[in-house]
């Protein structure tokens, strides 16, 4: 996983790219996978019921996630 510091190194403007797992909390055999460039702020989207292919399943935890210098690179993983 990569730290903040490596994604300002790499890239140079700090900005890094997400690709995220996510698991229900109220049916966990439920997953959900996405990509964002602000994880706290979609997660809180999700819990929130404003994303209509998860609502149905919310509350959300973050099971894994994955930081990419580009956008191209977190939709491609």
């Amino acid at each position: 996983m990569f730290s903040m510091t490596k994604i300002k190194a790499v890239n140079g403007a700090g900005k890094a790219f997400y690709t995220y797992i996510l698991r229900s909390l109220s049916q966990p055999e439920q997953r959900y996978i996405g990509s964002t460039s602000d994880l706290k702020s979609r997660l809180a989207k999700h819990n929130a019921g404003e994303v209509s292919h998860t609502s149905k399943f919310k509350p959300w935890k973050i099971e894994a996630y994955f930081a990419f210098e580009t956008k191209e690179k977190a939709a491609a993983f």
